[in-house]
């Protein structure tokens, strides 16, 4: 089994979320991402939890999106699809 691309520990209340993808400077593919996001929600969902620790290992906390690791013919990669829009409206109103 390979190793996972994001690595889960607590320590205490501390939850320490860890890019696991030295190799290629923790670049964000997929499924790094999808790992990424249950990270998160899992830390989210425990109440014992009080702070999140991002950190990664390697060189490089992160290069930015994988655009190697799509398949050919995938979704552009630069698709607003793969991540959330912000409501501008929401924003427009907490600036007034």
């Amino acid at each position: 089994m390979p190793d996972p691309l994001v690595l889960y520990d607590v320590d205490d209340k501390v939850v320490v979320i860890t890019l696991n993808r030295p190799d290629k400077l923790n670049a964000i593919s997929a499924e790094l991402q999808q790992q990424l996001t249950d990270a998160f929600a899992r830390a989210d969902a425990d109440p014992v939890t009080s702070v999140v620790l991002l950190r990664a290992e390697g060189r490089s906390f992160c290069a930015g999106y994988d655009i190697s690791a799509r398949e050919p013919g995938a979704d552009d990669w630069r698709s607003d699809r793969h991540w959330p829009v912000p409501d501008r409206d929401r924003r427009a109103r907490r600036a007034c």
